[in-house]
């Protein structure tokens, strides 16, 4: 695996339309394209940003696989913890139907290892 986000490719430079089909499909083993990119943070804000284009919005699935793991757990799991504080971010921005059962695993462990973001996630959650 290369180890600069910039080598693997620039996501900016691929057209909307194909970024919501990446994001939007669900791959072998219940997994998304965050499952995939856990560990690529500039990646995973790019898409991000991306899909909140002005007139192209689109919503990214943030689900478990079939081993039962979000993105967010693969993150914690493997010491992606600016990673995963970058989806609880975001995520703070969906409502709860949006992701709820697959963030409380890595919930719990976001809290036990007190990440910037938690306080503000939950926070929105309250709004």
């Amino acid at each position: 695996m290369m180890s600069d986000d910039k080598e693997l490719f620039d996501l900016k430079s691929i057209d909307n339309s194909l970024v919501k089909q990446l994001a939007q499909n669900i791959l072998p083993n219940c997994n998304t394209v965050l499952h995939y990119i856990y560990n690529k943070q500039s990646i995973v804000k790019d898409m991000y940003d991306m899909s909140n284009i002005e007139g192209e919005q689109f919503n990214i699935p943030f689900i478990c696989n079939l081993n039962g793991k979000s993105p967010i757990d693969k993150c914690i799991t493997n010491k992606e913890y600016k990673v995963a504080d970058l989806f609880l971010q975001k995520l703070s921005d969906q409502s709860i139907d949006h992701h709820g059962k697959a963030i409380a695993n890595g919930l719990s462990l976001a809290i036990s290892l007190n990440l910037p973001s938690v306080g503000s996630y939950l926070d929105a959650r309250f709004k």
